[in-house]
């Protein structure tokens, strides 16, 4: 990527120091666009670097963004002309909004298992270590090898369709892990 050719106007922009230590700046971190508070700044080799601290209190060094150009830093970059046309006390608001704890409501799945006393853990998750009920329960199945399907009946029951796995894929697995034995054993040290 070509290097931008800034002006000397601008170039002066990044070497003043526009926000003090603890001013609510508008900042994004790759990408991410959030508010945060100026907690250092200093001199750096492009301009002034500062590090804003994120409501989580993560703390990010940051360029800075005047008229749409960028500081050669701009993983972490302030918006200036957003920062300013954004109110303080907006931008105050918007941190402590941040930096509430986010509360997740989990709603359990129960499912009654009652009427169903054939399946057990193993066949829910899909693997059956018995190659003969495997064949059994899968014979029908011509679906893709990724793909596990999970069918709930109105009385409750599960309905797994897994497909068969191959045979051949078992050889060439076993056959790989076999070699990646007998590589990691040579750096075994044997008395």
């Amino acid at each position: 990527m070509a290097k931008q050719k800034i002006s000397d106007a601008i170039q002066k922009q990044f070497d003043k120091v526009h926000f003090q230590i603890e001013t609510p700046v508008f900042f994004s971190w790759l990408g991410y666009k959030q508010v945060g508070y100026v907690k250092k700044f200093k001199k750096a080799g492009w301009g002034i670097q500062y590090t804003v601290e994120s409501p989580e209190g993560a703390k990010y060094p940051c360029g800075i963004e005047i008229k749409g150009q960028k500081t050669q830093y701009n993983t972490g970059c302030i918006y200036l002309e957003d920062t300013r046309s954004i109110r303080q006390e907006s931008l105050i608001k918007r941190f402590q909004n941040d930096a509430k704890p986010r509360t997740t409501t989990t709603v359990p799945l129960v499912i009654d298992r009652s009427t169903n006393k054939s399946s057990s853990n193993s066949n829910l998750l899909g693997r059956n270590n018995d190659e003969a009920s495997r064949k059994d329960s899968n014979s029908g199945s011509a679906r893709n090898s990724t793909n596990l399907d999970v069918k709930l009946g109105i009385d409750g029951d599960n309905k797994h369709h897994t497909p068969k796995r191959r045979v051949s894929k078992d050889k060439q697995l076993d056959t790989a892990i076999q070699r990646q034995r007998d590589f990691l054993s040579g750096f075994v040290k044997k008395d």
